[in-house]
């Protein structure tokens, strides 16, 4: 793979993201069964927190074997430097949406707060100036309410600027080959 080839992707997701909202999502609002499109919601989170994830392992192979920290990390670095909303999402809708097929309800362990989300689409059912933070109205609990098309749109800025900073950085590059020989040559005993 090729750097471009990763805006490429990002901006093929965000294409299709808004496709389906549009011509799908919308004309099925308020139906009975395919109110809002939920599952098809997740899917696309998935693949925004797997651009993540990849992303984050081109850029710092030294962190090998702690994705949830390297993914955190790229994100404080090339999204937003709030490292709670990160490691919410990271957590929340990496992990637990991917090994259990929906985000759970996280507890912090110091502090016993209960992290819960508010997942739309996107405009006009979360405004932006609401996408990413933290509601804080329920004593021990906060809520991370997010929008797919904002995070869709961070996901696309942040490869944007990590391409300008591999196409300028030596240790950056090198990162990149390797990643993309290792990926180029996964090697796995089937079962």
């Amino acid at each position: 793979m090729q750097s471009n080839q990763i805006l490429s992707d990002i901006s093929r997701l965000k294409l299709e993201v808004n496709h389906v909202f549009d011509n799908i999502v919308i004309p099925n609002w308020g139906s009975e069964n395919l109110h809002g499109f939920p599952d098809t919601l997740y899917g696309f989170m998935m693949r925004v927190m797997s651009h993540i994830d990849l992303l984050s392992y081109y850029w710092d192979l030294t962190q090998k074997g702690y994705q949830t920290v390297r993914m955190i990390d790229f994100m404080d670095t090339y999204f937003d430097r709030r490292s709670e909303q990160n490691s919410i999402l990271v957590h929340m809708w990496r992990h637990q949406l991917m090994h259990t097929a929906e985000p759970r309800i996280i507890t912090d362990t110091s502090t016993g707060v209960k992290y819960r989300w508010l997942l739309h689409w996107g405009p006009p059912y979360l405004p932006l100036e609401h996408h990413y933070e933290i509601n804080t109205n329920i004593p021990n609990e906060k809520i991370l309410q997010l929008g797919l098309i904002y995070l869709v749109d961070q996901l696309e800025i942040a490869a944007t600027s990590y391409i300008k900073d591999l196409d300028s950085s030596i240790d950056l590059q090198n990162n990149f080959k390797i990643v993309e020989k290792e990926l180029q040559n996964v090697e796995k005993k089937i079962i």
